[in-house]
């Protein structure tokens, strides 16, 4: 981004927020969009479905976006 004046606010809080960021971890599975809670409940799957996050967030390649997940929030919320 270009700035047509320079800024002098601190940029601290830019630099713990980009360390914070790259200690988060991208989860190896996909994120789990629900139907609906009543294609929930018919669900005739013998075992449930393991939804648990193994990362800090999700990356969605196609439209270039990220979204946290809840040991991420979680995470967060203990660092903020």
């Amino acid at each position: 981004m270009i700035m047509s004046q320079p800024n002098n606010e601190p940029i601290d809080k830019y630099v713990r927020y980009s360390e914070i960021v790259k200690s988060l971890v991208q989860s190896g599975k996909a994120k789990k969009v629900s139907k609906g809670f009543l294609a929930e409940l018919m669900r005739t799957d013998e075992e449930p479905e393991d939804n648990t996050p193994d990362g800090d967030y999700y990356l969605d390649e196609k439209s270039k976006a990220v979204t946290l997940s809840e040991v991420g929030i979680t995470k967060l919320e203990e660092i903020m």
